[in-house]
């Protein structure tokens, strides 16, 4: 078998993405933690609660947060312009 063969059948490797704290999601987000807890909580925001009590500790995958952040982007009320006008 050849090198390129052995390397086109070979799986490809995903890393997974790893989890970020309330802290990380509320700093990439512009957030204070505690509306990024909220918000969690509400389930208005893509979270994952980690832990069985009802004090719930929320983890986040950036790619989701990013996604929503997107998908809230409202061009027909307030287009983007460019800084400075």
């Amino acid at each position: 078998m050849s090198m390129l063969t052995s390397t086109i059948l070979s799986p490809l490797r995903v890393e997974p993405e790893h989890y970020v704290s309330s802290d990380e999601a509320a700093s990439f987000l512009g957030l204070n933690l505690r509306t990024v807890q909220r918000l969690a909580r509400e389930g208005t925001i893509p979270a994952h609660p980690f832990g069985e009590r009802s004090r719930k500790t929320w983890r986040f995958l950036l790619s989701e947060l990013d996604a929503w952040m997107k998908a809230k982007v409202n061009y027909s009320r307030r287009p983007c312009r460019s800084v400075g006008r």
